[in-house]
């Protein structure tokens, strides 16, 4: 939220990006959320007797997604033209 945010100032001010100081300051918040819910979220510990991958879950899978593609996740605060949501309502 506060990249959208930030991102309308600017866009209100006629810039066509962030400073590197907020995308910097942004990517660095978006990490650290993702290591907390990392940790909040840990991998399942394999019983003794099972073999195989054991199931992520869908929180965890969500998670490893979200820092997987963190470039797209956050392609709207740097490139302005692509809109924060795609909800039209």
């Amino acid at each position: 939220m506060k990249m959208n945010l930030t991102k309308e100032k600017a866009v209100g001010k006629g810039r066509i990006s962030l400073s590197y100081y907020h995308s910097r300051k942004f990517g660095s918040e978006y990490d650290r959320m993702m290591d907390e819910a990392k940790l909040l979220n840990p991998q399942p510990e394999r019983p003794p007797e099972k073999r195989g991958r054991m199931k992520r879950g869908k929180v965890l899978a969500l998670i490893q997604r979200l820092v997987a593609h963190k470039g797209e996740v956050c392609l709207f605060a740097k490139n302005f033209s692509v809109p924060f949501t795609n909800n039209t309502a």
